[in-house]
């Protein structure tokens, strides 16, 4: 990993033969906006170049993994008049992709609650543990808005009937039932010992056969550069609505829930 470059969002910790990545922003819970995006962008461009580093272990702060976009950061820079939204789908759909096809065996680790955009994360990963306490939850509908970044890769690991019914209920999913759906592949409290057993056998791997397995593996799936330009269209283009974006602020200048009645 590149000495001294400074993060904001992410901390990191190199250890023997894997990286840990923590998302260190508590105070909004985690969400994701375009800084995060970035620095996880530039994690992953200095882990991809270190030999060293097999496996990348991304984690989440104080009990919560991740709760998707940063609703306040897509308030303000839109009505800075750029399209934040836009850009945010983009590095947000290439980062999955990055995850899912990388030279580095990328797991994530779930303790506490991860909702929405977190979910795409977490299933767009090699391989997910999650402790007793995870709660998976895709929200998006209750703002008007689609996971349609997410589902790509959450069919992939849960099947077509079970993403569907977890968009349209928004209804959260415990990490025993998780666990029996695919979505997570062991649950821990100990994550280093699973990593510890992972790596004996990804060190003796070429990193060029694993790269050929993820590239084979996303032939035979039905994520595709035109289903992820669908994506970004369907969140961007919703974020362009008057009534979503009226939602939006409502909640980030007032704390008003788009659900909730309003007095005139």
């Amino acid at each position: 990993m590149e000495k001294g470059k400074s993060y904001t969002t992410i901390s990191l910790r190199s250890l023997a033969g894997w990286l840990k990545v923590t998302l260190d922003r508590p105070l909004q819970n985690n969400s994701l906006n375009a800084t995060v995006l970035h620095e996880l962008h530039s994690m992953m461009d200095d882990a991809e170049q270190d030999p060293s580093c097999r496996i990348i272990l991304i984690e989440g702060h104080e009990g919560v993994f991740c709760t998707g976009m940063d609703l306040k950061s897509i308030v303000d820079e839109s009505g800075a008049g750029t399209d934040a939204g836009k850009e945010f789908c983009e590095l947000f759909m290439h980062l999955l992709k990055r995850i899912s096809a990388s030279p580095k065996i990328v797991v994530a680790f779930i303790d506490g609650v991860v909702m929405a955009g977190g979910v795409g994360v977490a299933a767009a990963c090699d391989f997910v543990l999650a402790t007793s306490r995870a709660k998976f939850n895709l929200s998006e509908l209750l703002w008007g808005l689609l996971p349609s970044m997410v589902i790509p890769y959450l069919i992939r690991r849960i099947g077509y009937q079970r993403a569907y019914t977890m968009t349209l209920s928004t209804l959260p999913v415990s990490a025993e039932q998780a666990y029996g759906w695919g979505l997570v592949d062991e649950v821990t409290e100990r994550p280093e010992e699973y990593i510890h057993k992972l790596s004996q056998r990804v060190v003796k791997m070429d990193e060029g056969s694993i790269k050929n397995a993820k590239e084979y593996f996303r032939k035979m799936w039905l994520i595709s550069d035109s289903m992820e330009r669908i994506a970004i269209a369907a969140t961007s283009g919703l974020l362009q609505q008057d009534n979503v974006m009226q939602a939006l602020y409502n909640y980030v200048r007032h704390d008003r829930f788009p659900w909730e009645k309003h007095d005139h």
